[in-house]
C-alpha cells in the first residue's frame, strides 16, 4: 500500500528541487503527473511493516523524456530523505563519463537548492552527507567489493558490456533494511545482454507472469505491431511529449527514418524504446542509382580530388575512389581490383560477374591468387598524373607496402580507422548528400553493387557504420567512398557537419 505520509514527503523533497539545463534551467521541478505516479509507487509504497515494498526497479524511456534528471532525483532522495542510516548511494554505469551524468545531475540540483546545500556537501566526485555520501561508480571498479550501498542509480543499462558490475551493486545491498536499486535505461540492440534480460524480466511482472512483489517495472515502449509512423505510437514510449521533447523533433526525426532506411533502428531504438538488430539496410532502394547523371560531361581533370582507398584481403576485392567536389556535388569516380585466381572462385561464391565487370573495363584482374599491390600503385600514379589528388584516406589493415610506395611517389596519404569514431561522421553526411542528390556518379556495376550490399551497424547514441562482417556481399568500394567524403569535407570545414557537431552521445 502508498503511505501517506511518504508520498507526501517524496513530493516535497522533489519540490525543493530546480532544473538546471535547458528552457526550464532556474525553474522548480514540477513533476508531471507520470513522473509523480512512479515516483510515489517506487518510493512510498510500503509493506507491513512500514519499510519500501520495492527493493529493485527498471524505468525503460525513450530518449530526452527527463529519466536521467528524474533518477538524479532519486539518488538524492536515498541520500538525504530514506531514513537511512549512514546512506551509501551510487550512480553506476558501464563508463565514468556516464555514470556521471546522472550524479553531476544530483550535484547541479544540490547546488540550485538553498536547502539541500545546508544539508550537503558537495566535492568533485561526492556529495557528503552527515553521515553518509553519493558519488558516481563504473565498470572499471566492478571487480571491487565491500560496498554496502543502500541505494543504487544505474544508468543506460543497456550499454553494460557485461553483468558484473550489475550483478556485485545488486549483492552489496544485502545488510540493508530497505535498498534500493533503480536501473534507467532506453532499449539496446543484444538481447543476449543484462539489460534485455532486465526488461523481460519487468514486462513479465508487469503482464502478471512473474509475482515478484518487490520489483517495480515502468515501460515506456512501442510494440513491434504498432504503426512507427503514428504518433499515437511516439506517445507511448515519450510520457514527456510536449514537455522536455517537442511532437515537431519527433515529426522531424521520423522523416528522416522514412528517408534514410539506416536511421529507421535510431529512430525505433532511440525514440520508440524498441529493441532492434544491430546492423541495418543503409540505402533505401533506388536511392543510389537515382544519383546517376546521364550525360557525362564532368569537369573532373580541373578539379581537386580526394581518395579512398580498401585494400581488404589480398584474395578479395579492393577499392580506390577518387571524389571530386564540384558546383556544391560530389563526383564519385571509382576503380577495382581482383586477383585472376580467385576471380571463378569469387564469381561462384558472390553470384556476380567478375569477368563480364572485367571485359567491361570496371574491374582490373591482376596475376596470381592475390591481388598485387604493385599494380594498384602503378594505377594510382597513373591516376595522379591525370587527376589532381590532394590527399588519400586508406585503412591502415595490410596497406603499409602501399601506403609506403604512394608516399615516396609523392601523394599525401592519411590512415583511417574503420571505428565509429571515424566512419561515423562521413558516412551520416554521404547518407545525406545521397537524399539531396548532391554525390553524382556515371553508374559504375561493381560501384553499384557494392552500395547495395553495404549494411551498417549503429550504436547505442545512433552513430553509424558500414559492418564488413555483416554485410550480404563486398562493400569495399563504399567503404572507400566514405573514406574519400571524409577527405573532402575536412577541406571545407564551413560547409560540413563536422562543423557542427561530433559523435552523437548519449
Amino acid at each position: 500500500m502508498i503511505d501517506a505520509l511518504k508520498a507526501r514527503a517524496v513530493r516535497r523533497f522533489f519540490s525543493l528541487l530546480k532544473h538546471t539545463k535547458g528552457q526550464f534551467a532556474g525553474k522548480p521541478f514540477l513533476l508531471e503527473a507520470w513522473q509523480e505516479k512512479i515516483l510515489v509507487e517506487l518510493l512510498a509504497t510500503v509493506n507491513g511493516d512500514g519499510l519500501r515494498q520495492y527493493r529493485q526497479a527498471f524505468w525503460a524511456i525513450a530518449r530526452k523524456n527527463g529519466k536521467t534528471t528524474l533518477a538524479a532525483g532519486v539518488g538524492l532522495y536515498l541520500l538525504v530523505a530514506d531514513g537511512e542510516a549512514a546512506p551509501e548511494v551510487y550512480s553506476a554505469a558501464s563508463s565514468r563519463d556516464q555514470a556521471k551524468l546522472v550524479f553531476d545531475q544530483a550535484k547541479a540540483f544540490v547546488e540550485a537548492s538553498p536547502v539541500l546545500s545546508r544539508e550537503l556537501t558537495v566535492y568533485r566526485n561526492l556529495i557528503a552527507s552527515r553521515d553518509g555520501f553519493y558519488r558516481p561508480i563504473s565498470a572499471d571498479v566492478r571487480r571491487q567489493h565491500g560496498f554496502n550501498a543502500s541505494g543504487i542509480v544505474y544508468d543506460e543499462l543497456h550499454t553494460a558490456l557485461d553483468r558484473e558490475l550489475y550483478d556485485v551493486l545488486q549483492t552489496s545491498t544485502g545488510a540493508r533494511a530497505q535498498p534500493l536499486m533503480l536501473s534507467i535505461s532506453t532499449a539496446g540492440n543484444d538481447r543476449e545482454s543484462v539489460c534485455y534480460e532486465v526488461w523481460e524480466y519487468a514486462r513479465q511482472v508487469n503482464a502478471g507472469i512473474i509475482d515478484d512483489a518487490r520489483f517495480h517495472g515502468f515501460l515506456a515502449a512501442a510494440e513491434p505491431e504498432d504503426d512507427w509512423q503514428d504518433e499515437a505510437t511516439w506517445a507511448k514510449a515519450n510520457p514527456n511529449l510536449g514537455v522536455s521533447i517537442s511532437m515537431e523533433y519527433l515529426q522531424e526525426a521520423c522523416k528522416r527514418a522514412m528517408n534514410e532506411p539506416a536511421f529507421l533502428n535510431s529512430f525505433l531504438q532511440l525514440h520508440l524504446n524498441m529493441w532492434v538488430q544491430g546492423s541495418e539496410r543503409w540505402l533505401k532502394a533506388g536511392a543510389w542509382d537515382a544519383c546517376k547523371v546521364i550525360d557525362g560531361s564532368w569537369k573532373m581533370n580541373a578539379a581537386e580530388a580526394f581518395g579512398g582507398l580498401d585494400l581488404a584481403s589480398q584474395h578479395d576485392l579492393a577499392a580506390f575512389v577518387l571524389v571530386f567536389p564540384i558546383d556544391g556535388k560530389y563526383y564519385v569516380k571509382p576503380w577495382f581490383w581482383i586477383p585472376k585466381e580467385t576471380m571463378l572462385e569469387k564469381e561462384r561464391k558472390d553470384k556476380v560477374s567478375y569477368a563480364a565487370w572485367e571485359r567491361g573495363g570496371f574491374l582490373t584482374v591482376t596475376p596470381g591468387n592475390v591481388i598485387d599491390h604493385d599494380v594498384i600503385v602503378k594505377d594510382i600514379l597513373a591516376l595522379a598524373q591525370v587527376y589532381k589528388i590532394v590527399d588519400i584516406a586508406f585503412d591502415r589493415w595490410g596497406a603499409e607496402g602501399v601506403r609506403s610506395k604512394l608516399t615516396d611517389a609523392g601523394l599525401s596519404l592519411f590512415p583511417m580507422g574503420q571505428g565509429f569514431a571515424s566512419m561515423a561522421m562521413p558516412t551520416s553526411e554521404l547518407s545525406r548528400l545521397i537524399s539531396t542528390g548532391e554525390i553524382v556518379h556515371d553508374g559504375h556495376p561493381v560501384m553499384r553493387w557494392n552500395m547495395d550490399n553495404v549494411v551498417v551497424e549503429v550504436d547505442a547514441a545512433g552513430n553509424m557504420k558500414p559492418a564488413k562482417d555483416k554485410a550480404r556481399q563486398k562493400i569495399d568500394g563504399a567503404v572507400a567512398l566514405i573514406m574519400a567524403l571524409d577527405r573532402a569535407m575536412r577541406h571545407k570545414p564551413t560547409e560540413s557537419v563536422y562543423a557542427t557537431r561530433g559523435l552523437r552521445e548519449v
